[in-house]
């Protein structure tokens, strides 16, 4: 499931969305940034790959943890799980346990474009999935081209379960460059907050399923 957010990319980078996976799942040093209700825990580290930073939130589960993985692969039902109106996706097609997947997000802020992504989505193990952006390359975004809207095509994350001190805990790592010309200092905070959002509504979504 992909972050809706309105903030800055800072530069130029030859990488690719799937090294965005690799590079995350290098670092084993985060730093604690806050705890924030529903006991979440959100931590960053350095983007090694444009000297930005990653997001992770952590958050201890008691429910069965396929309820909450099913939930991020319920793209048809992602309309109703994200609470952000401003954001809505449509499944493109799947290729058995992959899915290719629109998302468009209508911009507030004055002067700066909507925004739209194609992403892939796969499910690693039982208790890993992946997404990632695909490039102006790939041929399926070819049909989505054009000057009204801004066309994003860097950006992965990664939802996982592990177990951590005798408990479940969820974990969700992400990163996406909105090419937004922003202080840095002023989009992580809104960075973190939509973050938050969209992990609490997976886990409210999950919660609901019974």
């Amino acid at each position: 499931m992909i972050l809706y957010l309105i903030f800055f990319s800072a530069s130029l980078f030859a990488s690719n969305s799937p090294e965005i996976l690799l590079d995350i799942y290098s670092k084993d040093r985060w730093e604690f940034v806050e705890r924030v209700s529903h006991n979440n825990n959100v931590f960053e580290t350095k983007n090694t790959l444009n000297h930005d930073k990653y997001i992770m939130i952590e958050h201890s589960i008691k429910h069965d943890k396929n309820k909450i993985l099913n939930v991020v692969k319920s793209i048809p039902e992602y309309n109703e799980i994200i609470s952000n109106k401003n954001v809505t996706t449509e499944l493109l097609y799947n290729d058995n346990d992959t899915l290719y997947c629109l998302q468009t997000i209508q911009n507030s802020v004055p002067f700066i474009r909507d925004r739209q992504y194609i992403f892939k989505l796969y499910q690693v193990n039982e208790d890993r999935i992946d997404w990632y952006l695909i490039d102006k390359e790939h041929s399926l975004l070819s049909d989505y081209l054009n000057d009204d809207i801004h066309t994003l095509t860097y950006g992965a994350g990664s939802w996982e379960i592990i177990d951590k001190n005798n408990q479940k805990v969820l974990i969700y790592r992400m990163y996406v460059d909105e090419e937004v010309n922003l202080p840095l200092v002023f989009i992580q905070k809104l960075r973190i907050n939509h973050a938050l959002d969209i992990f609490n509504d997976v886990l409210a979504w999950a919660k609901g399923v019974g």
